[in-house]
């Protein structure tokens, strides 16, 4: 299964379901309701990008990419030229009744199945995504997608 491991006010990886790594995000945490978001493949940064999170004005905003495919975000939506469009639905308060957090869309068919694997006591969060598709390049945007949305969130939920 694949994973997205977030440590409490550190970093996130993804890993695949061989326990493979399929990129590294460092997290920077500013005064200003800001995270810094730099995503990396080995050594490579990929994609670069700012969520702001004071409401009314959270949203996300990219700053540099380095990717195959060019991506634009809007709320919940992230657009994969060429790929299609990849949405999140997700309810952070279901985790408590249950492990569901929700799933991940492409193109409105249902990819992937997000659940909460660890619980408030421990230190990382960790998310296991369940792909019914097979497809690298959309398994990579999905991956990329979620920690974006979920970047806000500490480890310790």
């Amino acid at each position: 299964m694949t994973t997205l491991n977030i440590e409490f006010n550190g970093d996130m990886k993804a890993s695949d379901d061989k326990g493979g790594q399929i990129f590294y995000v460092n997290r920077k945490f500013k005064w200003t309701s800001k995270i810094v978001l730099s995503f990396f493949r080995g050594n490579t940064l990929i994609l670069r990008a700012s969520h702001y999170t004071l409401n009314p004005f959270s949203g996300v905003k990219i700053d540099y990419q380095n990717l195959d495919h060019l991506v634009s975000i809007s709320k919940n939506v992230l657009t994969v030229a060429g790929l299609g469009i990849i949405k999140i639905k997700q309810n952070h308060f279901s985790y408590v009744i249950n492990k569901r957090l929700g799933s991940i869309y492409h193109n409105g068919t249902e990819i992937a199945s997000v659940v909460l694997r660890s619980r408030l006591s421990q230190a990382n969060a960790i998310l296991e995504v369940k792909f019914a598709t097979k497809e690298v390049d959309l398994i990579f945007y999905s991956m990329l997608f979620l920690a974006i949305e979920n970047s806000d969130i500490d480890g310790g939920c």
